[in-house]
Parts: structure tokens; C-alpha cells; sequence
């Protein structure tokens, strides 16, 4: 058995025929035991929550300003999440995951000091040196999936970003983003293959939907804090802005509309509740991608169950929703390219547009890219291409586009070969509804990859690649028991 940080050690596991399954790589205890002390990262994650929740409290009733609160949740923030990787990094994974997606509301600033991109770093430098000490521990018993090697040959790649910039510090800030997200990956995936409970990480993701979603209510109910566009009055919660709001949503929906089925009492009225309230934000959000991503996601989902009545059910959903005036009034402007003046008459368009600016400046360096986010510092717009391919190929070169491109199909594939196992051996329960969610998420990350800029958007992709890490790990673990069943 081997020690993991804090003094926990890597328990042997016994699967459902009671073979031992700890003769080559360490595995952890599914279940935590019951005579267990209480972990030491407790006391930080308690503090944590309090600073948070008296920011949240604060903002809503405007009873203070943001700059008297601000200084002291990053300070708390730094520390506790610190001590609580210290003393084990799953607990702390787990409570970045659960407040993540409320840290941007700490909007303004220098982003060195902004709590989302201090946890980014955290999650990057102790994630990394975590990986490393497990990998020369295991040795070429290291779970290791093509999807993560991808990942981490991505990250690799992009730092070629950062060495054709013109401005190399804020392109290692961007490599850092998408380091981050690449370092999540890989963590969880190790976290699942040595068989970590599932339960707790969708826990994780379903607390990460209520101050979010908080904000979103007031924001309704106030009329402050909203996003008009479009005539639309949109949403923005937590976030910077209504798309990746939307997107974050998206995928959390994918994982509690798969886990709803198979859970029972308590956690199956909690998901519930995460339901509804994702459901919200998608709808207000009035984010078109992530609309059709959601109806295709609900329509797999719905196949892969062999539900046809649920199909039909969903399928005569959409079309009501669909024929409602604010959906119909969302998409008319598709209609027509361009206004009188010239410019753009949707976002479609000026994506398109857009895309074509972007591709303009790719042509000094076609090979080896013009360095990362020099799109978004050189254009008027001052934006990033709202889409990762074009991004890839202006930014990091024909390596960066290929390695992307490798990514995504192998995000398909992977979660694909690990749905399909998982049907085959008519498992049940929440590992049969993660790998379910990881295909409908791979697919979404795929086609918003088309219209969006997901590739070191940290607040979603976080959340994204942690769904697909738990299937890719409960797939290597599934694969590692077979081939141990053979070997005896």
C-alpha cells in the first residue's frame, strides 16, 4: 500500500466477487469507514463556506461594499484551500469544485488577485506535483488513459503559445488556464481509478449550482445585474457573462438528468432540486448553443436509456417550448445576415465575421501560431475567436490545431468506449449514469468548441473534464480488475 498526503494510505479494494484487487496498483476504499476521524481539511472548507456565504449575503442585500469583503475571502480562500490540499488533495479538489463556479463574482481588479485565478494556480501547482509523486511511485502501474495523455500532449503544445507571443506574460497566464484544466483531468482520473466514491463528485457539482443560481433568482427578481442583448434581458449569476453560465449548466443538467434514474430517497430529491435549478439557468440565460446542445444531450440520453416514451414525452416538450414566443423571438434574428448599416444582425454572423479577422492574423505564422490570446489583444473587438478550432490554428499553430483536434475526437471516442462498456456488463447505479453524462458531455464540449471559447475557459471546463474524468477512471479500473482476473 502506498501513502497518499495527510497520512491516508491507498486501501485494497474488493469488487462484487469478492476478489482481492490490490496487487499492482494501490486502490483506494470506496467507502470511507465508519470509526474514520474527521478529516483536518473540515475546519478550512468550514471556514471557507462562512467567508463565501457572508460575500454572497452581502452582494445580494448590498449591505456592504464588494472591496470591504474582497481582501479578506481571497486570504481565506488561499489559506484554507492550501491547508486543505495539504492534508488531502480529493477533499480539496472537491470543495474547488464546489465554489468555483461562484468565484467570478469578484468582478474588476487585477486577475493576480482574484480568488478564481488564485484556486486556478493552486489546482495547477499542487495538482502537478501530485501527479509526479504518484507516477514515480507507481511506475508502469500509473492508470493512464489515451484521453489523458492527450490532455496533458495538448498542454504541452499550447506552451508553444507562449513562446511566439508578443507579450509573454499574458500568454503564460492563458497556458496556465488551460494547464489548470488539463492538471483537473488528470487528477480525477487517477481519483476514480483507484476507486474513489462517485457520490461525493456529484455532490460536489450539485452544490456548485446554488449561489449561482441565487444570484440568477435576484437578479430576476430585482432586474439588477441582468444582460441585455438582443432586446433579451439575460442572466448572468456568478459569472463574467450569460454564455458560460449556460455552458456550466449544460453540462451539470447532463450529469443530474443521468443520475436522477438510479438514485433513491434523499439524493434523488436533491438532484431533483439541481434539476430545476439548472433547467432555469439554461432557459434564462437565453444562450441558443447551449439550448441545442441541451435538447441533443436530452434526446442520447433518452435513446441510450431505450426510453421511447420518454422520448416522445421529451420530443413533445421541445416542441411546446419551441413554439414559445421568447425561444421563437431568440432564433428570428438568424434570419437576416446583416442590419442597413453593415453590421452584423446576430451573433452567428459576427462569429462568422469574426472567424475570418482572426485567420488574418495567422497569416505571418502559420506553423508555430502568433502566441496565446493574441487574438483577443490585437483585434477591436478585443475578444477571443468564439471558436477553439480557429483559436488553436491563429494562436498556437498547426501543432495546437492538430493536438485539439486529437483531443476532442479522442473525448468522443473515449466516452463512447467507456458507455458502451459499461452497457455491456449491465452495470448500474451512479457509474452507469457517469459514463452516460461523459458521452452527452463530449459531444457538447465538441460542438461548442465550434461557437465558443471552452478552451481555457476554466470556470466550465472544470467542471466538464471532471464528468469525464470519472468515467475514464471507472473505465480503467474496470479494465485493470479484468486483466487482474486473467493474471490469477
Amino acid at each position: 500500500m502506498s501513502a497518499r498526503p495527510g497520512g491516508q494510505k491507498d486501501t485494497p479494494q474488493v469488487d462484487t466477487m469478492n476478489r482481492p484487487t490490490a496487487s499492482r496498483w494501490p486502490d483506494r476504499s470506496v467507502e470511507r469507514g465508519a470509526t474514520r476521524p474527521p478529516s483536518a481539511g473540515l475546519l478550512p472548507s468550514l471556514l471557507l463556506g462562512l467567508a463565501l456565504t457572508a460575500y454572497t449575503v452581502a452582494m445580494l442585500t448590498r449591505e456592504a461594499s464588494a472591496a470591504v469583503v474582497v481582501l479578506p475571502v481571497v486570504l481565506v480562500l488561499v489559506i484554507a484551500m492550501t491547508l486543505i490540499a495539504l492534508n488531502d488533495l480529493e477533499t480539496f479538489v472537491l470543495v474547488a469544485l464546489a465554489i468555483r463556479s461562484s468565484l467570478d463574482v469578484f468582478k474588476g481588479g487585477a486577475r493576480a488577485s482574484s480568488p478564481g485565478a488564485l484556486l486556478g494556480l493552486l489546482l495547477l501547482g499542487l495538482g502537478g506535483l501530485w501527479l509526479v509523486n504518484r507516477r514515480v511511485k507507481l511506475g508502469a502501474a500509473f492508470p493512464a488513459s489515451r484521453l489523458g495523455l492527450a490532455f496533458a500532449a495538448f498542454g504541452v503544445v499550447a506552451f508553444l503559445g507562449v513562446l511566439t507571443s508578443p507579450s509573454p506574460g499574458t500568454a503564460l497566464d492563458e497556458w496556465s488556464r488551460i494547464a489548470s484544466i488539463a492538471v483537473v483531468f488528470l487528477v480525477v482520473e487517477q481519483f476514480a481509478a483507484r476507486g474513489v466514491g462517485l457520490g461525493r463528485f456529484v455532490a460536489a457539482l450539485g452544490l456548485s449550482v446554488l449561489v449561482p443560481s441565487a444570484f440568477a433568482l435576484w437578479q430576476l427578481t430585482s432586474g439588477s445585474g441582468l444582460r441585455i442583448a438582443g432586446g433579451f434581458h439575460r442572466i448572468t449569476g456568478t459569472f463574467v457573462h450569460s454564455n458560460p453560465l449556460a455552458y456550466f449548466a449544460v453540462f451539470t443538467w447532463f450529469l443530474m438528468l443521468a443520475a436522477y434514474p438510479v438514485l433513491r430517497g434523499t439524493r434523488r430529491h436533491a438532484v431533483a432540486v439541481v434539476l430545476v435549478l439548472t433547467t432555469g439557468l439554461i432557459l434564462f440565460s437565453f444562450t441558443r448553443s447551449a439550448w441545442l446542445v441541451a435538447v441533443l444531450g436530452l434526446l442520447v440520453l433518452t435513446f441510450r436509456h431505450r426510453s421511447y416514451v420518454a422520448v416522445a414525452a421529451g420530443c413533445a416538450l421541445l416542441v411546446l417550448v419551441a413554439v414559445s414566443p421568447p425561444v421563437q423571438n431568440r432564433f428570428a434574428d438568424l434570419e437576416t445576415a446583416s442590419q442597413v448599416s453593415g453590421k452584423p444582425a446576430n451573433s452567428l454572423s459576427w462569429r462568422v465575421d469574426y472567424w475570418k479577422q482572426a485567420l488574418e492574423i495567422a497569416e505571418p505564422s502559420p506553423i508555430a501560431g502568433v502566441g496565446l490570446r493574441t487574438v483577443a489583444t490585437t483585434t477591436t473587438a478585443a475578444k477571443q475567436p468564439h471558436n477553439d478550432l480557429v483559436r488553436a490554428y491563429v494562436e498556437v499553430g498547426i501543432p495546437g490545431l492538430v493536438s485539439y483536434l486529437v483531443l476532442l475526437t479522442l473525448m468522443v471516442w473515449c466516452s463512447l468506449t467507456a458507455a458502451v462498456d459499461a452497457s455491456r456488463r449491465r452495470l448500474g447505479g451512479l457509474e452507469r449514469a457517469v459514463t452516460e453524462a461523459a458521452l452527452v458531455t463530449a459531444l457538447g464540449v465538441a460542438l461548442l468548441s465550434l461557437v465558443a471559447n471552452l478552451m481555457s475557459q476554466v470556470v466550465v471546463m472544470m467542471y466538464a473534464v471532471t464528468i469525464l474524468a470519472l468515467s475514464s477512471g471507472a473505465y480503467l479500473r474496470r479494465r485493470r480488475l479484468d486483466a487482474e482476473v486473467v493474471e490469477g
